[in-house]
C-alpha cells in the first residue's frame, strides 16, 4: 500500500509462488508455466483523470484519508522520494499521476519465468536493487502499491492474494527462511533415520505416511516407503510436506494412531459432516474440525465412542479389504 513505508535501501526478490492447481507447476516450485509474463503496472482512473497505484501520488484517496499529522508525514515522504528519482533521470514531473510516463517502458514491470525455470525481472535477475537503478525503485513502488501482490513470503497464505503467481521478498526474510528450512530438514532427516533405521518402528513408519497421504493399504514395502516418503518430504518445494512430517513425528503412538482412524472413518464413510458442519458417526456429533473432533473423542468420558468408533472402523475396513 502507498502508505507503507517502504526501505528503498534494502536489496528485494521477486520469488514464484507454487501452484495451487497444478502438481507439476508446484512440484517445480512455479506458479506459472515457463514463457508467460507478467506485468505489473500502474492503472488509468478514468473518473479522477490520472494513474492509480504508481506509489508516487501523495494525493492518493488512501493517503488522504489518514489523520492529519500522519497524512502530512505520508505526503513529505512520497513527494521527496518521487522528486529525487525524478532528479536522477533529470525529468521533473516525469512521476506525477497525471503524466504519461506511466505507460512508457520505464514505468512497466515485467516478471518472467525463463526456459531454465529462472524468474526475470525486466529482462534481468530476480533481483531489485532500488538504491542503485531508479527503474527497480520504480518498479517496487509500484509493487508496493498494488493491491493483489503480496509483500511478503508471510502474505502468500492470506486468500487477498490466492491468485498471486509471485511475491515480494528481500535477502534478509530469505536468508532467515532457509536458515529455518536447514534447521527443519536436519530434524527431518534424524526422524527419518528414527523411523527406518529401527525395525520396531516400522508401524509408526506407515502411520505417519498415512497421516502425510502418502499410502492407503497396509501391506507396503519397508524400502518403497522410506522412498516414497523420503521423495515428498525433501522434494517438496513448497515446504508443506516437511511441516505436516515435522508435526506428525511429534505425536505419540496412540495420538498418531486415533488421527488415522479418524481420517479413515471419514475415508469409508464411518464419519460424514453434517449440514450444519459438524462431524459425526450415526447420531454422535464431534466438532466442526477434525482437530477439534478428535482432541474431543480423545476427552475423558468418551472411551466407549472411541472403541465403538475402533470397532465399527476396523470392521468396514474388513469388509473393503475382502471387496478389493
Amino acid at each position: 500500500m502507498i502508505t507503507d513505508f517502504i526501505d528503498f535501501s534494502k536489496v528485494y526478490r521477486i520469488e514464484a509462488i507454487p501452484s495451487r492447481d497444478s502438481e507439476e507447476l508446484a512440484k517445480k516450485g512455479l506458479g506459472t508455466f515457463p514463457g508467460i509474463t507478467q506485468t505489473v503496472t500502474a492503472t488509468w482512473n478514468d473518473k479522477l483523470k490520472k494513474f492509480s497505484n504508481t506509489g508516487f501520488d501523495e494525493n492518493d484517496t488512501v493517503v488522504l484519508r489518514l489523520p492529519a499529522d500522519k497524512r502530512k508525514e505520508v505526503q513529505e515522504r512520497i513527494i521527496a522520494k518521487r522528486e529525487e528519482l525524478e532528479t536522477l533521470m533529470g525529468m521533473p514531473g516525469y512521476l506525477k499521476p497525471t503524466s504519461e510516463a506511466w505507460i512508457s517502458e520505464l514505468c512497466i514491470t515485467e516478471i518472467e519465468v525463463g526456459q531454465d525455470l529462472k524468474i526475470r525481472v525486466n529482462g534481468h535477475t530476480n533481483e531489485l536493487r532500488p538504491a542503485e537503478n531508479y527503474k527497480d525503485a520504480i518498479s517496487l513502488a509500484v509493487i508496493f502499491s498494488n493491491p493483489t501482490f503480496p509483500k511478503s513470503k508471510a502474505d502468500i497464505s492470506d486468500p487477498e492474494y490466492k491468485n498471486a503467481k509471485f511475491y515480494l521478498t528481500t535477502s534478509e526474510e530469505t536468508s532467515n527462511f532457509n536458515k529455518g528450512k536447514i534447521q527443519k530438514t536436519r530434524k527431518a532427516n534424524i526422524e527419518m533415520a528414527k523411523l527406518f533405521d529401527e525395525a520396531k518402528n516400522k508401524q509408526r513408519a506407515w502411520e505417519i505416511a498415512f497421516k502425510l497421504g502418502l499410502v492407503n493399504k497396509q501391506k507396503v514395502d519397508g524400502e518403497v516407503l522410506e522412498m516414497k516418503m523420503q521423495d515428498a518430504v525433501f522434494n517438496d518445494k513448497t515446504g508443506k510436506t516437511l511441516e505436516a512430517f515435522l508435526e506428525a513425528c511429534e505425536f505419540d503412538n496412540a495420538t498418531l494412531t486415533i488421527h488415522n482412524m479418524f481420517q479413515q472413518g471419514i475415508n469409508i464413510g464411518v464419519i460424514r459432516v453434517s449440514p450444519d458442519g459438524y462431524y459425526h458417526r450415526g447420531h454422535n456429533n464431534y466438532r466442526k474440525t477434525k482437530q477439534d473432533s478428535i482432541a474431543y473423542l480423545m476427552s475423558a468420558g468418551m472411551e466407549v465412542e472411541m472403541a465403538e468408533l475402533r470397532s465399527e472402523v476396523e470392521g468396514r475396513k474388513k469388509k473393503h479389504n475382502a471387496i478389493g
